[in-house]
């Protein structure tokens, strides 16, 4: 059998890596995989975190909540698009636990109890180069804990709420949340931690944290060097992603409970006297400025007829949260891409949803949220080029007419 050979045995990979690589990058490979085993074998579920929260520190729990069903979208292509994902989903009962002995460690301040039990509820349940920068640096961690060199104790009390994912659609449904079990403990405790976020926090998390009450004298950024609080606050997490290749195996953990709590708490900082009720806009969400596809390349044709019907477009970006909030409050339909811009429907009254797919991607995340909410949903599948669309006008013009717009 070649050396080159993809099922060569251990000894013959690992003396092929040292002859092109080196001693030193052999053991360094060692050392990672090592740390591998390490570190995932010791790392704490949801479920692990809870015991451990029952012994070692003190535990508050949530309401229980009632099971999901998503039925299936009337749209044939959607419909078979999402055969595969599960429609039932039953919320495990949500908690927030206070811990004595962790560690934040890495650019994610990611939750190590004692210094070598990696949290997995402060890394959306996931091994990711997003939270670490590798193995091998977590085992270091915990070796020096071991030895005394760890971080010193510190008088702080503290909440993790960084969130690493790039979409604004994980922030704003899968970490905001979390301040319903944040104020859970602060209401059982009448104690107030500090929210930790991310070391450069983009401006829509700044915007919404601002927006929700939870301002600068109430956070603080994370320094990304390692730190022992004297105690850490975590909430357990839903996690919100779907598995595109293996769809039945998605770990997607929606609440009703959590969208409608984040809703009612945003809702209500806007005084009713700014918003109007009758207003019945017609939205559009544009995408031409997204960074991530999915834009219309025949935009100024397409938004043509929609005007035509009454929508008016806009650009996310430009707006500040409020300005976003009270625009979604006062819509009476909303259309536009798949995009994380949709999932401001969270705020409205009870819109229409519609949603514009090219053919090449077509997902669950906006009509499962949408079913949710019990919210009307429509489904416009039209050309696509790689990640973007291009809309047929006539079927535009068609399906519009028998959605009614």
């Amino acid at each position: 059998m070649s050396d080159d050979s993809d099922t060569a045995s251990l000894p013959t990979r690992a003396y092929r890596h040292y002859r092109e690589n080196g001693l030193r990058s052999l053991a360094g490979r060692a050392f990672e995989k090592a740390s591998r085993r390490f570190v995932r074998n010791r790392a704490l579920s949801t479920a692990e975190l809870e015991q451990l929260a029952q012994s070692r520190g003190s535990i508050w729990y949530a309401e229980h909540e009632d099971s999901i069903r998503i039925p299936p979208p009337e749209h044939p292509q959607l419909r078979t698009a999402l055969a595969d994902y599960p429609k039932v989903y039953r919320p495990r009962r949500a908690f927030v636990c206070e811990l004595p002995d962790c560690h934040l460690v890495e650019g994610s301040a990611m939750a190590m109890y004692r210094g070598e039990r990696m949290l997995l509820d402060t890394t959306r349940h996931r091994f990711s180069s997003r939270y670490f920068r590798s193995y091998s640096s977590l085992s270091t961690h915990t070796l020096k804990s071991r030895l005394g060199a760890g971080p010193k104790r510190s008088n702080q009390l503290l909440f993790s709420l960084v969130c690493l994912d790039p979409s604004y659609y994980h922030w704003l449904l899968e970490f905001l949340p979390k301040l319903r079990l944040l104020e859970l403990y602060q209401t059982e405790t009448d104690r107030t931690p500090k929210v930790v976020i991310e070391p450069k926090p983009r401006d829509f998390i700044i915007d919404t944290l601002d927006f929700a009450g939870y301002d600068s004298d109430h956070r603080i950024q994370w320094g990304q060097t390692p730190a022992q609080p004297e105690r850490l606050v975590v909430a357990s997490h839903k996690a919100h992603r779907f598995d595109y290749e293996n769809p039945t195996r998605s770990p997607y953990q929606p609440s009703r409970v959590d969208f409608e709590w984040l809703r009612e708490h945003m809702r209500t900082q806007i005084p009713q006297v700014e918003i109007n009720p009758s207003a019945d806009r017609r939205l559009y969400i544009s995408r031409q400025r997204a960074d991530r596809g999915r834009k219309v390349s025949n935009y100024n044709e397409s938004m043509a007829v929609l005007q035509e019907r009454g929508f008016e477009s806009h650009v996310l970006e430009d707006y500040s949260f409020e300005r976003q909030m009270k625009l979604f409050m006062e819509a009476d339909v909303i259309a536009g891409p798949h995009g994380a811009g949709l999932a401001n429907m969270l705020f409205a009254e009870n819109p229409l949803v519609v949603e514009l797919f090219p053919e090449t991607v077509l997902k669950p995340q906006f009509y499962f949220l949408a079913s949710i909410l019990g919210f009307e949903y429509e489904a416009i599948v039209t050309g696509g080029v790689e990640n973007n669309l291009r809309i047929d006008i006539a079927h535009l013009q068609q399906r519009l007419d028998e959605i009614g717009l």
